[in-house]
């Protein structure tokens, strides 16, 4: 009787110990899935964070955006239409006539480039002088200068 017994206890320990076992596994599993949901939202907090700092620093005047610098200068002219997407892309320069650098921005998918105009006086660090009566500004033509694609 006392064996019947003890097997008895041993089978409901055994049982008991499994039945633990696969709660555990189940627990490490779910710590797997929550670190990787954890994950995910620090990457998602710092993609919105990273987007929310971008857009505090664009400003648009003198038709296009500029980016505002940590040290008060401006980065630019980025394309005004391409902003809504939460995105800077420069555009390439179409021509340089008469004061104002005419550009011709692609990226939208439309069926004819967004155009618009900036004041010479402000398009910096870009040699302008091969786009001088280089092109009508409604036809877009291959660009001379390869500009950072976007931030």
């Amino acid at each position: 009787m006392k064996n019947v017994k003890d097997a008895k206890l041993s089978a409901r320990v055994v049982s008991e110990v499994i039945d633990l076992q696969s709660k555990l596994v189940g627990m490490g599993q779910q710590a797997v899935e929550l670190q990787e949901e954890n994950r995910r939202l620090m990457e998602e907090n710092a993609a919105l964070k990273k987007e929310k700092d971008l857009g505090d620093t664009v400003v648009f005047h003198d038709g296009a955006n500029w980016r505002k610098r940590d040290d008060g200068t401006e980065e630019g002219p980025f394309c005004p239409n391409c902003w809504s997407d939460g995105r800077l892309h420069r555009a390439q320069v179409n021509d340089v006539a008469g004061g104002a650098v005419y550009f011709a921005c692609t990226r939208h998918g439309a069926a004819s480039p967004y155009l618009f105009t900036v004041p010479e006086s402000l398009v910096k660090g870009v040699n302008l002088d091969p786009h001088r009566g280089r092109v009508s500004f409604g036809a877009v033509s291959t660009p001379a200068v390869k500009w950072p694609e976007s931030f």
